[in-house]
């Protein structure tokens, strides 16, 4: 059986905030990793928390989205 990696705070709010930017935009993850550049299941497994997102991760999903990174980080208007 795998163990889960721990993960901060602060990494658990940004995967909240990733997955949940997704799912608003009605996203599956398989086109969603296509335009961010991810496989599904990688992003998949860091959505589940089993990975811990990539500072490349979160530069995409920033970069291509226009979010602010405070923003995106402190839940305001993801």
């Amino acid at each position: 059986m795998a163990r889960k990696r721990m993960m901060c705070e602060f990494a658990l709010r940004i995967v909240s905030n990733m997955k949940r930017y997704r799912k608003k935009r009605k996203l599956s993850t398989r086109k969603w990793g296509k335009i961010i550049g991810f496989s599904h299941n990688h992003l998949a497994a860091v959505e589940r928390g089993d990975r811990r997102p990539s500072f490349e991760m979160i530069d995409k999903y920033i970069t291509l989205t226009d979010l602010n990174l405070i923003d995106f980080i402190l839940d305001w208007d993801v």
